[in-house]
């Protein structure tokens, strides 16, 4: 890979629209008038493709390092193969230079076409990460070979080129067309032992009697297994009918090792200098119908538990921001987001950041929010680790797209760790003064539910 201080980006744009196999070869064809690239120069090609299903046409390749991303707008979906090179760090001297160079705006598209950096980080990184989360690592920022991406109603086929365009080149020949996609069917294999989750539920409320703690999220788990190995793909494929407005997110950290995510939680997003962020914290279940959901929303309103959960929230986000930034406007009270098996409470916030402030900067204060750790946060973390016993990984870690004129991170909840065929998926409830153990259960068990339909 180049040098940090040298590193040049370079995007062309081939003309015209094509089928996605018709722009294979184009690529391919542009690729081949290489040479043995400088290692200061990285090339970015693409062209504007006719629309296709991404998630499928993911699902359909080679196991390896593929990504799928999904805004919970629906307004930008990437799905990315192969690494060009990875970093351990968004202060990692390459990925700044990268995202310090914005490239053209080309006609139809709204925005530069800066490459995406797909970033991940675990929930804890000072904890030791073992096991099948080892293959993750703490942090991992990647430039991938190639991508689909299509934004708003744009799609484009984009690969990258650096140094010997041969990878490149192979991996673009690699590529297969979307085929049908079989449906995941999981079975459940064991759930966690509810006397556990009381002890620990209960020295929560001790810790919080205590003043140790204003509020600690504690999660727990269910084991699922399939019949084979299980397709990260596939499976978020099998569970995106349930999920409407929230982020789809599978990270394949190598064959056989996946994360997967159908979360509603943002960390925050940002273009240019404004950054929109969310508080999400306060859970009561669907009802049967519209009027039993206004019923259930109202409760949730007017509960003084689940109030004073989403405003530690909401302070810690003004908290972080109002330091960095010219303005900051939050809505003055919390409105209802509905998923499929439950309601949360959110608040809406923007600012306008100061010029110095970076995604990496940004990341670092606001993660891990109270929403899935606690506060203090500190404190809140150490209780985690000493009670719940497994690593989390990239459960209620951070997964998201970065590039130099926006980026858009979803916090990893609603998810599960995916290894061979069996999947371990992961349910968090915040402990605050009034928390009850039975109700807390049955609340983890509601945000597992989209695991338990996928059969």
């Amino acid at each position: 890979m180049a040098s940090a201080d040298t590193m040049t980006l370079h995007v062309r744009r081939l003309p015209g629209v094509a089928s996605l196999a018709r722009a294979v070869q184009h690529l391919a064809a542009a690729v081949e008038t290489f040479g043995t690239r400088s290692s200061d120069a990285l090339d970015r090609i693409e062209m504007e493709i006719e629309p296709l299903d991404i998630m499928a046409w993911v699902a359909s390749q080679q196991p390896g390092q593929r990504t799928m991303f999904r805004n919970r707008e629906g307004s930008l979906e990437m799905a990315s193969l192969g690494c060009l090179f990875a970093a351990p760090s968004l202060e990692d001297a390459r990925v700044q230079r990268l995202l310090e160079q914005e490239p053209p705006i080309f006609p139809r598209m709204h925005e530069p076409a800066s490459p995406f950096l797909v970033t991940s980080c675990v929930f804890d990184a000072d904890a030791p990460i073992t096991g099948v989360w080892s293959a993750f690592g703490a942090m991992r920022v990647s430039l991938p070979l190639i991508e689909v991406r299509r934004m708003r109603t744009v799609t484009t086929l984009a690969v990258h080129v650096n140094g010997d365009p041969s990878r490149s080149l192979d991996a673009l020949r690699a590529l297969r067309q979307p085929t049908s996609v079989q449906r995941v069917a999981l079975r459940l294999e064991s759930d966690s032992d509810p006397s556990h989750w009381a002890r620990m539920v209960d020295a929560a409320l001790d810790a919080i009697v205590s003043r140790r703690l204003d509020k600690v999220v504690v999660a727990r788990t269910r084991r699922y297994r399939a019949v084979n190995a299980i397709d990260p793909m596939a499976l978020l494929m099998s569970l995106r009918s349930a999920a409407n407005d929230v982020f789809q997110i599978a990270v394949e950290a190598a064959p056989g090792s996946s994360f997967v995510s159908i979360t509603p939680e943002r960390l925050f997003k940002r273009k240019g200098r404004v950054v929109h962020t969310e508080a999400i914290a306060g859970t009561c279940p669907r009802g049967p119908d519209m009027a039993a959901d206004a019923w259930l929303a109202s409760r949730l309103l007017a509960s003084a538990k689940n109030r004073l959960e989403h405003d530690l929230v909401l302070e810690r986000i003004k908290a972080v921001l109002v330091p960095w930034s010219d303005q900051l406007d939050a809505e003055p009270t919390p409105g209802i987001v509905r998923l499929a098996h439950v309601q949360h409470l959110m608040t809406s916030v923007s600012a306008r950041m100061s010029d110095d402030v970076r995604d990496s900067a940004l990341l670092a204060a606001l993660h891990p929010t109270p929403a899935v750790c606690g506060t203090p946060t500190e404190a809140a973390r150490a209780f985690i680790a000493a009670h719940e016993g497994d690593h989390r990984g990239l459960y209620a870690g951070v997964v998201g797209l970065v590039s130099a004129s926006r980026s858009d991170f979803a916090v990893g909840i609603r998810s599960a760790l995916v290894h061979g065929d069996q999947a371990v998926a992961f349910g968090g409830a915040g402990i605050v003064r009034g928390s009850e153990a039975d109700a807390e259960w049955l609340e983890t068990a509601r945000k597992m539910e989209s695991f338990d339909a996928v059969s």
